[in-house]
């Protein structure tokens, strides 16, 4: 199978030149003009990858108050308790009450501090 096909490119090797510069400046065309995972219809969004990259930017927006500092989101998961049970929820918050006493950390927010939405 190689052998024919090293045969076929080497008989057709400027068309197949040709073809493959064809194919990078599309492949360069398509990196720059599309591919964010975003809500608006753009590449991705309808994927459940897409999704949860909306459901996290609407989810986890940066509070405003001109906070200069930087900001990380830590995503806690489980494969056997579950989010809403009290071990999960003990286990969460044992996990970050250093992050709580640190001077350096204005301020610490998990889903069971937030007011319920109304």
């Amino acid at each position: 199978m190689f052998a024919s096909w090293g045969r076929f490119v080497y008989r057709r090797r400027w068309i197949t030149l040709a073809v493959s510069g064809v194919l990078l400046a599309l492949s360069v065309a398509a990196i720059v003009t599309g591919g964010t995972l975003v809500g608006n219809g753009g590449f991705g969004a309808t994927l459940p990858a897409g999704q949860a990259s909306k459901l996290i930017t609407d989810e986890m927006k940066p509070q405003s108050g001109g906070s200069t500092g930087s900001q990380i989101t830590l995503i806690f998961s489980s494969p056997t308790l579950l989010a809403t049970g009290d071990e999960f929820r003990s286990a969460l918050e044992s996990a970050i009450a250093t992050l709580e006493v640190d001077p350096r950390v204005t301020s610490v927010t998990t889903p069971y501090t937030v007011p319920p939405l109304d």
